[in-house]
């Protein structure tokens, strides 16, 4: 299969993620026939991008676009994640971020940066970059064909 790819745009409302997430979700599964929690994982992180991207880079600010391309390879799928808001700095961006904290300490929990986390755990390469004035954000799936969803009372886990 040569590299196609498909580009979902919505204005930056937190009320319009939803539907690029269940697009995303759909696209996952049909093309790198993932097990339905697998896939959910990858949206989730392509959720998780995209709604950082209208609290921090468009500040909640309805209106602006944010496009998510989906490229479809043999051995992978790309997320590029694109708006114009403000930038971010680049280590934010690629750092592979830590959660140490005290389970046990409920006032230590961290109120941030979980997703920032998750998407390095799922995620096998996040790059960042601003080109021309357009912030993308690259997530990359390297493709890992499984055929059936785990047996009932068996939760795999994200890692």
């Amino acid at each position: 299969m040569q590299g196609r790819s498909i580009t979902l745009s919505i204005d930056s409302r937190l009320d319009s993620v939803v539907t690029l997430g269940w697009a995303v979700n759909h696209i996952t599964r049909r093309h790198m026939r993932l097990i339905e929690l697998d896939a959910y994982h990858v949206e989730l992180c392509v959720v998780e991008a995209v709604n950082n991207v209208i609290k921090h880079a468009y500040a909640e600010e309805a209106w602006h676009e944010v496009s998510v391309t989906v490229g479809l390879r043999d051995d992978r799928t790309e997320f590029r994640v694109c708006d114009r808001g403000s930038t971010m700095p680049k280590h934010v961006a690629t750092s592979n971020p830590s959660l140490e904290f005290d389970p046990d300490d409920r006032d230590a929990l961290p109120e941030g940066g979980m997703g920032h986390f998750i998407i390095h755990q799922v995620i096998d390469k996040v790059s960042y970059e601003v080109v021309d004035g357009t912030n993308v954000l690259e997530l990359v799936k390297y493709l890992e064909p499984q055929t059936a969803d785990p047996p009932s009372g068996q939760t795999p886990s994200i890692t």
